[in-house]
């Protein structure tokens, strides 16, 4: 991925700052991502997680044994590349940007420090980056239920303890804080179950922007035809061939046509 395309992720932090300001509060997120590693990931994960206060998060990422244990289990499980596998831990999670968010959920009222304009405007924020950073898995630790409504996510299905679905290309994993203590064999392999379900649902499936790239170019190759049998005419009236110019002429205006047709907008 080219770096310079973080340009928008860098900007959408930057009005998350603004809106900390503006209402006078703590931040509600924070993203933990290393640009260059995470370009360079051949899958790539995105988790996003809540703690107490995204301080909090931020020391637990590099400090909790269990949840970069956890972590790299479910990376070493999802990325099946053989050149991936002798990465140690350190290194997969910096492949791994994180977005930690506060616990709104367990403030108490009286403590209760973020409006709810302020909260869903980052929140907004929050799916945005999301779509700038185009990660092939998002992995919820106890957080999707902030997300659910904005995202619009086809119904999750269950694979153990965790939930997973996809959207546009995308898997979407439903699961416990990564902290949890559990069986590290079910966190792993549940993640494993639905993640391979869906992949092979991708791989079989014919998404929009593929299409729409295979359209481009077929209109690409339309028009190097075209030019072609511009240069075939301009030949044949050199050399006075005028029959095989009739014979040359509906081959052109098929592809004429054909060229007509893929430009058309689709019918609303």
């Amino acid at each position: 991925m080219d770096l310079s395309k973080y340009t928008e992720v860098e900007g959408l932090l930057t009005r998350a700052k603004s809106l900390a300001e503006k209402f006078e509060m703590l931040p509600i997120f924070k993203l933990s991502l290393d640009k260059k590693a995470y370009a360079e990931s051949k899958l790539k994960i995105i988790w996003v997680q809540q703690d107490k206060s995204v301080s909090d998060c931020s020391t637990s990422l590099l400090t909790n044994k269990n949840e970069l244990s956890n972590k790299t289990k479910v990376w070493r499980a999802l990325n099946t590349d053989s050149t991936e596998a002798n990465k140690t831990g350190s290194s997969i999670q910096k492949e791994t940007p994180v977005i930690c968010i506060s616990d709104l959920e367990n403030q108490n009222p009286p403590v209760k420090r973020h409006p709810l304009e302020y909260y869903k405007k980052s929140k907004h924020l929050i799916v945005q980056i999301l779509e700038a950073l185009k990660p092939d898995v998002v992995i919820f630790g106890e957080t999707y239920p902030f997300f659910e409504s904005e995202l619009k996510l086809n119904q999750m299905n269950r694979f153990g303890t965790c939930y997973a679905t996809a959207k546009s290309g995308r898997i979407y994993i439903n699961a416990n804080h990564p902290n949890t203590r559990m069986s590290g064999q079910d966190y792993f392999e549940d993640f494993l179950k639905g993640y391979t379900a869906f992949k092979k649902q991708i791989d079989n499936s014919y998404p929009d922007a593929l299409y729409k790239n295979d359209l481009e170019i077929l209109k690409n190759k339309i028009c190097d035809s075209l030019n072609q049998i511009e240069k075939i005419e301009a030949s044949l009236l050199k050399t006075l061939h005028y029959e095989r110019l009739v014979e040359i002429k509906p081959i052109k205006d098929n592809l004429e046509q054909a060229l007509i047709d893929i430009n058309k907008k689709p019918k609303q």
